[in-house]
């Protein structure tokens, strides 16, 4: 997959002062998530985002946290991304995956660090690429590309500062979703049918991805169809619920009508517990 990019959104202001990396960054991290430019990277911007969370520039403030940019993204964007708490979420972002990460700015080598003298807590927006991370660091020069960044160079910053956090988007979920309209459901006859191995399931949104169906399901029922995907029922954390399948994943379909007896029937289950069905 080919990642998505934007430039560096800069905290360097006019008077020299350097304030807002974790702001600077939320824009970047906002515009990841929408895979383009939505939010413009500027510091009159960042600075509408730090002030609808209420948090106020300070003489000796410490500076903004995450939670501070939880409040101010859910006030401008009504969305916000998740949060993750250890290195080891960190190192397993996926590709594609976007993140503010926080550190000490001391523990980066020498070439990071080219753009300040700064040593202390900092935030930076980092994207997970194909051949590693990415690093686009506020302090740099405004739409500065960024620059590749080693995990152990990554790992080092994040460990440096005592109770670091991060926050996470996927690289164009805020576009899928926004341009995904409501669609009909175009056919309620029940069915069952069979799963490929590997299908994944998705959410009601027909973008959030569930979980992949390593060893496929036979005798799945199918709910209703809704314009590309089938709703089947399944079955994780012991919770018995919808998820949405994409039509080309769901084979030998079989209709049945209703109030047929299914109590033979798996709910699909993909936490390794089986869970019968009643009547349809």
């Amino acid at each position: 997959m080919s990642v998505w990019l934007t430039t560096v959104c800069t905290e360097r202001e006019p008077d020299g002062t350097y304030e807002d990396c974790s702001w600077a960054s939320a824009v970047m991290l906002a515009n990841e998530a929408h895979g383009t430019r939505k939010y413009p990277q500027t510091q009159a911007e960042y600075e509408a985002l730090r002030a609808a969370s209420g948090d106020t520039v300070k003489p000796g403030d410490p500076g903004s946290n995450l939670d501070d940019v939880e409040k101010g993204m859910l006030a401008r964007y009504k969305w916000t991304g998740r949060m993750l708490h250890t290195w080891a979420e960190i190192e397993g972002s996926p590709v594609g995956t976007a993140l503010i990460v926080q550190g000490l700015y001391s523990k980066l080598p020498t070439h990071l660090r080219r753009w300040s003298n700064f040593a202390g807590g900092h935030a930076t927006c980092v994207v997970r690429i194909e051949t590693g991370w990415w690093w686009l660091d506020p302090l740099a020069p405004p739409d500065y590309a960024g620059q590749p960044i080693s995990e152990t160079s990554l790992k080092a910053y994040f460990d440096g500062l005592r109770g670091a956090r991060a926050m996470a988007v996927t690289v164009g979920e805020r576009q899928e979703a926004e341009d995904m309209v409501p669609l009909p459901i175009t056919d309620v006859t029940r069915a069952l049918v069979d799963v490929k191995a590997g299908a994944y399931f998705y959410d009601l949104d027909r973008v959030t991805k569930l979980v992949p169906l390593t060893s496929g399901g036979k005798d799945v029922l199918q709910l209703f169809v809704s314009s590309g995907f089938r709703a089947v029922r399944i079955s994780t954390g012991g919770i018995v619920r919808l998820a949405l399948a994409k039509i080309g994943d769901l084979t030998n379909i079989r209709p049945i009508a209703d109030g047929t007896d299914v109590a033979h029937v798996v709910v699909l289950t993909v936490d390794g517990t089986q869970v019968y069905g009643g009547k349809v």
